[in-house]
Parts: C-alpha cells; sequence; structure tokens
C-alpha cells in the first residue's frame, strides 16, 4: 500500500489522518468554546473541533469551514462542518419554513456541511426560564421569578419588531448594498410600527416604491415562521429559526438594565439542553 507521506499532505493532515477523531470545523472563537467547553465536551476524543481560520486553510467564517472540510476529506481526513443559517446567500432558500427541506436541500448540496435551522448561535440560547433568571439576577424589577410563559410572551413581543429587523437587513445587504444594520439598532424601540418608524427615517428612508413592496415580500416571508396557533414557548422557537438571536439578547439585556456578558453563561446552564438537530447530527458524524 502506498504510503500517505506520498500525496502530499501537511503536517496537521498527516497527524489528523492517524488520529480516530471525527474532524468538526467551526464559524468562530465563540462557537468553538460553546460547542467544545459546554455542549459536547462528553465527545472530547472522539469529535475535535476547531475553528476554521486555525485550519490549514486558515480562512475566517464559512468559507474557512467550507475549504477546510474539503481539503481535510481529500486528505482522507472524516472531517465535517457547522455553519449558521444566517451565511446563506439565497435569500429565498434562507426563508424556507419547511425544516425538513430547508435541511435536505443543504444536504444535497454539500453533505458533509450542516447549515443550522435556527439563523445563528445566539438562536439556540434562546430559553424563557434561563433567561428570566438572568434578569432576577440583575435585580432590576426584585426577585420575583415571572412564569415560563410570560417571559416568553416577551420575547415574542421583541421578535415581532426583530421580523422587521430582518427584512431590513435583507434590503440593506442583499438588495442595496449596503452594511447591515446593527444588533441593538431601534433596541429601545417597543413595537414593530416604532420600529420602522425609525427605519423608514433612516436606514431604508431612500427605498423606491418598488423596494419598499419588496421589504414588505420579505417582512411575509419571515412572518410565515411564526406557528400563531401554537403554544407561546413554541411560537417563540419557531420564529426564532430566522429573526436575528444577538439582536434578541441585545433587546432583552436592554430592557432589563443587563449589563454582563451572558451568552456563555446561558450556554453552560443549557448544556443539559442541547439542540436536538445539531446532537443528532454530530451523533452521526461520531457513528458513520
Amino acid at each position: 500500500m502506498a504510503s500517505i507521506r506520498n500525496r502530499g499532505l501537511a503536517t496537521n493532515q498527516l497527524k489528523s489522518t492517524y488520529r480516530r477523531e471525527v474532524e468538526v470545523y467551526l464559524e468562530g472563537e465563540d462557537d468553538l468554546g460553546i460547542y467544545k467547553n459546554y455542549w459536547f465536551s462528553h465527545l472530547i476524543g472522539k469529535v475535535a473541533f476547531k475553528k476554521a481560520q486555525e485550519g490549514d486553510i486558515p480562512t475566517p467564517g464559512c468559507t474557512g469551514v467550507e475549504k477546510n472540510v474539503l481539503a481535510m476529506r481529500e486528505a482522507g481526513v472524516k472531517a465535517f462542518g457547522v455553519i449558521d443559517r444566517d451565511a446563506i446567500q439565497d435569500m429565498e432558500h434562507a426563508c424556507e419554513v419547511d425544516d425538513a427541506r430547508f435541511v435536505e436541500t443543504n444536504h444535497q448540496r454539500n453533505p458533509y456541511i450542516y447549515y443550522t435551522i435556527r439563523w445563528e448561535l445566539e438562536n439556540y440560547l434562546v430559553d424563557a426560564e434561563v433567561w428570566e433568571q438572568k434578569r432576577v439576577d440583575a435585580k432590576t424589577r426584585g426577585a420575583g421569578h415571572r412564569a415560563e410563559d410570560e417571559v416568553a410572551q416577551e420575547l415574542l413581543a421583541h421578535c415581532d419588531v426583530l421580523i422587521a429587523h430582518a427584512a431590513a437587513n435583507i434590503m440593506r445587504h442583499n438588495v442595496m448594498g449596503k452594511k447591515k444594520l446593527g444588533d441593538g439598532f431601534g433596541a429601545e424601540k417597543k413595537t414593530r410600527a416604532d420600529f420602522e418608524a425609525k427605519l423608514f427615517q433612516g436606514p431604508l428612508s431612500a427605498l423606491t416604491v418598488e423596494q419598499r413592496a419588496l421589504y414588505y415580500h420579505w417582512v411575509k416571508k419571515i412572518e410565515a415562521f411564526d406557528q400563531p396557533h401554537a403554544p407561546i414557548t413554541q411560537r417563540l422557537s419557531a420564529v426564532c429559526r430566522r429573526v436575528h438571536g444577538k439582536a434578541l439578547l441585545e433587546r432583552f439585556k436592554m430592557a432589563h438594565n443587563i449589563g454582563d456578558e451572558i451568552r456563555f453563561t446561558i450556554a453552560r446552564q443549557l448544556s443539559t439542553k442541547v439542540p436536538r438537530e445539531i446532537a443528532e447530527k454530530i451523533t452521526t458524524w461520531v457513528d458513520a
């Protein structure tokens, strides 16, 4: 049998070829910290989580994940990647409400990359009970805990505003070729109407009649993720497939005067509630 030393492999690729671990490439530092230290620490020794920019092809983000997975698989390494839904450039596909169709289409395009069902990593940190504890810890309204459904209702109200935020970002980035809105933009606005008033007086003030109609097209597309007849917590999970999780966290923190960085403590507390879709995918890769 020919030696792999004659195949032009880099040193890291040679080491990876001899290891039994599955390599899973992630987009950035935050993803690595959460996946490796909190959600899948029990798989260390079976899975090597790696940040894309530290791979053999040192490129950050989704592009780096794709390139490193391809390079390592060509070297005979069992490598996969996880990329957030927000990296998808085809907005019609990014707004696909049918989860099974969304996942299958992505699998057909690249069976070694998993695009998450929720928009970004922070969307998987949305948990009414845990977030309520953060509010209580900040002592903004005393020590009393609100019921889970009450907190979920507040978060869903934020999401209603963030539907407009998400549609605006499609217009800004994909249609107008401009920088996306920041996660904190309009976080002080409590209703979608107030948010849109600020939006159309500012970042979207130059929209043509046709472009404004397109904006509302995307609003409808994003609204379709909601499940209005479902229980409130299920509705929250459904809408979180598409609104921006970082922006939701910013709004909640502003509403309750929470100044601390709480993402990692939330992720740690949710280590027993790892998103099923991601857990199942990584288990499948380990067992392959």
